[in-house]
């Protein structure tokens, strides 16, 4: 569970530098040059508004497996992605398909893996990762389930491109289709 999203806008003036990463977390710093933050704000001049995300935690459950562990980070790291990068809004079986779709690559999809090492780039053994996919494939859920299922048709759509099924998610706000 991600927890601990920070957003906040401020006036350069405002702030230095070392505010905007906090000494735990991820962070990212931008300009924004959007009038709708100044006016919410009220703040005159919108080259001086700055946006700071950090992400302070990532929780996990105790007890998991390795591969399950692995899993579930490479899911809840796709979430920090999204917001570090300042993605807009997206539907939650859209950011739900996304993350799965993290988790799925963590595990092996889309890798040739050679039947003689029995273990895949994230070092579990291949058939445990093969199971978790194929659970993840047949996931009857319609967030979870039916948003992987799109997302990895949408990948390939990429011809297996990530950054590319990323920056359309970007600009987009969808997959692509």
């Amino acid at each position: 569970i991600v927890d601990g999203w920070r957003l906040d806008r401020r006036v350069a003036s405002e702030t230095n530098d070392s505010d905007c990463v906090g000494t735990r977390g991820l962070g990212l710093e931008r300009s924004v040059a959007a009038t709708e933050v100044a006016a919410r704000q009220d703040v005159g001049d919108v080259s001086d508004v700055r946006e700071s995300r950090r992400i302070e935690d990532v929780l996990l459950l105790r007890g998991m497996s390795r591969t399950a562990t692995g899993a579930t980070l490479a899911h809840e790291f796709g979430h920090c992605y999204l917001f570090a990068r300042a993605f807009p809004a997206l539907p939650l079986k859209t950011e739900e398909g996304v993350c799965e779709l993290f988790a799925w690559l963590w595990l092996g999809g889309g890798l040739s893996v050679p039947a003689a090492t029995r273990a895949t780039l994230n070092g579990a053994d291949e058939a445990q990762n093969a199971r978790r996919r194929a659970r993840m494939e047949r996931r009857r859920d319609p967030v979870y389930g039916d948003g992987f299922r799109d997302a990895k048709k949408a990948l390939e759509r990429c011809g297996g491109n990530l950054w590319t099924l990323l920056e359309h998610v970007r600009a987009n706000a969808a997959l692509p289709t």
